[in-house]
């Protein structure tokens, strides 16, 4: 395996992840953390990838993709589904854009659901601005499904990953997105009378849910909870009573790469949906981005996305994203990770088969009040982002992937 070759000073990297932010528009240089199709005119700099993704029910419903005047443009578009993302850099998508009039087109359908990709390349030696149009009657942009169930689930806004912004658990029918977890609250009395929470089909859907109690959610990260499901024929179930009354917390997961439709009963003498007396409790003040620290563990790290995330005090976490080799450069930036105290190290797959044992290929070093780490290689595959957290309270933390592709 190669080694890294560090490529260009600082100021000079500054100047490169201010010039791609703002001609790429945002755009994914990789799968992982892509942005969704919004039917804009965006930018691809000069012999690169881009990436784009939206939401498919998998019903056979048809799919269209257009790219407008692309024809003569040195453009091109391959279209992935959810199964080809892991090693996506092996493989062709299942479609790609063929000419018509002065567009690229693709149309087709599948039974595949989930998050579906599309990979935009410039083969110019120039930037290039391209507008990339995505229609069907069962297409998203956002991370919730079409909802094709008969019941017409309620469609989350996915607020309630956050448990402050915690749903009543009432039997509304809603969806859970794929590799997900959303909050659900309710309010007990507290006098040991019986609580039952049922989930129908819930087993046969291979979600399950965690309950939590008012003094549990101050550190429910660290803490196991009071109750989690079990499975009763085809549902899941829980029952329980305690002393402790105020507003208990339902986290309800799916581990299922597909959206899922679910609704949540919970039934007792003294339990409510609205607290029984005026400004009796207020929903407590809990860390405001979920983490279940499934992750501490390497085999299930999370993809490096955008997304604002908490990491524990003195706590490791782990991140992957999916890298090319071939020596495409990966710029990798944490905001503020210098000015919070965090340290960064990325890890090639090599390297993970014994990776407490061997250094890691490069860490984060600090520029300013951030940490920015960059790097190429000739090693392909999932690589692995540990993210450290040294200090004696949890932090916030973003990722900031950028890739550059070398043809």
């Amino acid at each position: 395996m190669k080694t890294l070759r560090w490529f260009i000073p600082f100021a000079a990297l500054l100047l490169m992840l201010s010039v791609g932010a703002a001609t790429v528009s945002g755009a994914g240089t990789g799968p992982v953390g892509a942005p969704y199709v919004d039917n804009g005119v965006h930018t691809v700099i000069a012999d690169s990838t881009t990436w784009y993704r939206f939401e498919y029910a998998g019903n056979h419903s048809q799919i269209t993709i257009l790219l407008v005047g692309a024809k003569d443009k040195g453009l091109a578009f391959q279209v992935y589904p959810p199964t080809l993302l892991d090693e996506w850099w092996k493989h062709d998508g299942v479609g790609m854009g063929s000419p018509k009039d002065n567009d690229l087109l693709w149309t087709g359908n599948a039974h595949e659901a989930g998050t579906w990709y599309i990979k935009v390349t410039n083969t110019n030696p120039a930037p290039v601005s391209f507008q990339l149009l995505v229609s069907g009657s069962n297409i998203s942009f956002s991370s919730i499904l079409p909802a094709i169930t008969s019941f017409s689930p309620t469609t989350p806004s996915l607020d309630n990953v956050d448990p402050n912004k915690a749903f009543l658990a009432d039997s509304t029918p809603r969806v859970i997105p794929a590799k997900t977890s959303l909050w659900y609250r309710f309010y007990y009395l507290g006098d040991h009378s019986q609580v039952f929470i049922t989930m129908p089909n819930g087993a046969d859907n291979n979600l399950r849910f965690h309950v939590h109690t008012p003094t549990q959610m101050t550190t429910w990260w660290n803490v196991t909870p009071i109750g989690q499901s079990n499975i009763k024929d085809k549902d899941l179930v829980w029952n329980g009573n305690s002393h402790e009354g105020g507003w208990w917390y339902i986290e309800v997961k799916n581990d299922n790469t597909t959206a899922m439709g679910f609704t949540l009963q919970v039934t007792g003498d003294k339990v409510w949906f609205t607290a029984p007396t005026a400004g009796i409790v207020t929903p407590p003040s809990v860390p405001a981005i979920a983490s279940t620290l499934e992750n501490a563990d390497p085999n299930k790290a999370l993809g490096v996305d955008a997304n604002l995330r908490v990491i524990p005090a003195k706590t490791t976490l782990w991140y992957r994203f999916a890298y090319r080799g071939l020596h495409d450069q990966a710029i990798l930036q944490v905001p503020d990770g210098n000015k919070n105290l965090l340290r960064v190290h990325v890890h090639t797959p090599a390297q993970m088969t014994t990776w407490w044992n061997v250094s890691p290929i490069g860490q984060a070093t600090p520029k300013g009040d951030d940490l920015i780490w960059s790097g190429n290689a000739e090693e392909g595959g999932w690589w692995y982002v540990e993210v450290i957290n040294d200090n004696t309270t949890a932090q916030t933390f973003q990722f900031l992937l950028q890739m550059q592709e070398r043809f």
